[in-house]
């Protein structure tokens, strides 16, 4: 994948935007001897806030289904709208356009795959183990919220140029996480690869393909799922004779 150099990533997803807005409240709040000016006033704010991102939670939700089911260039705000039993201009009262929706989903599955990943770091290991918790920690992302999971991994290059480089950039660290870990597994041997790059992006590729057919319902639960791949993983890295 290219790079893209001094790209602005746009403007903040309206969801992270209200929780820092009212994070700053409650931190003012807190400070004391501050005395909110009206606590009605305030409570009256904090219920606004909490059905306003409530409201755009549902809108990402639906759109999710709807940008994984149809495709994104496919699906229209109407489309959004009508899943939601709203008239297409009243959908614009909570986002500006149909990217924003998809910047959104977007940005925050990118944010959970980072997190899971940081998590997932441990204080140490050997490679074999480092390599498996990754794994685990992707699958877990991708099967808690599929339907972002899929927009994430199929959808983030109908964002609008500054915003796609802004992912791409993202996309590319994440990558690397899984190339260092294999490239410390083929220098201690406990790895037979010869491409750690190519191992990163076979890994991965396998793992994305997990939205387009995991079913909650299915047999195999989320750990078994993680457990698999885990191990496909590894197999890959080991050889066959390992």
């Amino acid at each position: 994948m290219g790079k893209s150099s001094g790209a602005r990533p746009g403007p903040a997803a309206p969801t992270q935007q209200a929780h820092a807005a009212f994070a700053g409240l409650l931190t003012l709040a807190a400070r004391g001897p501050y005395r909110l000016p009206n606590d009605r006033s305030f409570v009256r704010s904090a219920s606004r806030f909490v059905v306003e991102v409530s409201r755009r939670r549902a809108i990402e939700d639906v759109a999710s289904d709807l940008f994984r089911a149809n495709g994104y260039a496919a699906t229209s705000v109407r489309d959004i709208a009508r899943a939601l039993d709203l008239q297409g201009p009243s959908l614009y009262a909570h986002v500006t356009s149909k990217e924003d929706v998809l910047w959104a989903i977007v940005d925050r599955a990118a944010a959970r795959f980072e997190t899971a990943a940081d998590l997932a770091k441990g204080p140490g290991g050997d490679p074999a183990s480092r390599l498996a918790a990754l794994v685990r920690a992707h699958v877990g992302v991708i099967v808690a919220d599929a339907g972002a999971a899929g927009v994430f991994v199929h959808e983030w290059r109908a964002l609008g140029d500054d915003r796609r480089a802004a992912i791409l950039a993202r996309r590319d660290a994440y990558e690397r996480r899984f190339r260092a870990v294999i490239e410390d597994g083929m220098a201690t041997g406990a790895f037979a690869m010869t491409d750690a790059g190519l191992a990163a992006t076979a890994i991965l590729s396998m793992l994305n393909g997990i939205p387009g057919w995991f079913d909650p319902a299915g047999r195999l639960g989320p750990d078994r799922i993680a457990d698999h791949f885990a191990d496909f993983a590894l197999r890959l890295v080991q050889g066959a004779d390992r």
